[in-house]
């Protein structure tokens, strides 16, 4: 049997109590203290979804027709390629990276990841042909998953109760939630059209950049919350 803390357990007790006796509003989301996360937050929300993320999961079979691929063929290997790449992570670094790293080095470490695959994968799109890019195309797509599923987009859930104390917790949440939905929407509508525009491998150039201010953003302006207690607050960090 797992035996409780007490200490531990009598202070979520009382914060539990006091929270329900102090709910936070908007106003309180957007207070001259809070309104720094507030806009860090919508800002890492914006960053996650403009890494490209969702295009290479929702669009992979046009991705790899884009690539020479017939229709079924296309439909066939994105489909268990992007499965494989989304589960590997799960078993291999899921549920060990953002404990050890912290969010912020798990976020950095996920954005340099990706940015490093997607300027590759530019490259390969550029000077590589036939059988030898549709194989290069997999194998990035496997490292830019890997790299969102086991950092970015798990330190993206993590963030969000970090940064936002209890009582405004849940309408924090709810902003961060909100602009990343609507941040998918713009990209998951414009890639078609980039990619008719300007090609697939300037398109994700254009990602990998962003991606790129995204980590020089985290560098200066996440605070970094390893082994800050969850019920501490984002006080604490200042």
């Amino acid at each position: 049997m797992v035996s409780v803390n007490d200490t531990e357990f009598n202070k979520i007790y009382t914060n539990t109590k006091n929270e329900a006796k102090h709910q936070g509003t908007w106003k309180d989301v957007f207070s001259q203290d809070m309104r720094r996360y507030a806009f860090i937050a919508i800002i890492i929300s914006l960053f996650v979804q403009f890494s490209g993320i969702n295009t290479f999961i929702f669009y992979s079979p046009e991705i790899f027709v884009h690539l020479g691929y017939t229709t079924i063929n296309a439909a066939f290997t994105s489909g268990w390629a992007t499965c494989l790449a989304e589960l590997w992570p799960v078993f291999l670094a899921e549920f060990l990276l953002v404990n050890k790293l912290g969010t912020k080095k798990a976020f950095l470490m996920g954005a340099a990841g990706m940015f490093i695959s997607m300027i590759v994968s530019s490259i390969f799109l550029l000077e590589l042909h036939g059988s030898s890019l549709g194989i290069a195309t997999i194998a990035l797509i496997f490292v830019f998953l890997f790299f969102f599923e086991a950092c970015y987009g798990l330190a993206l859930w993590a963030f969000s109760p970090e940064i936002f104390p209890t009582n405004i917790r849940g309408r924090g949440t709810s902003l961060f939630m909100t602009v990343d939905s609507l941040a998918g929407f713009i990209v998951t509508g414009t890639f078609p059209y980039m990619l008719n525009k300007i090609g697939l491998a300037y398109t994700i150039d254009i990602y990998g950049i962003i991606t790129l201010i995204a980590f020089v953003f985290m560098i200066f302006f996440l605070p970094d919350r390893k082994d800050k207690h969850l019920l501490e607050g984002v006080k604490s960090i200042d």
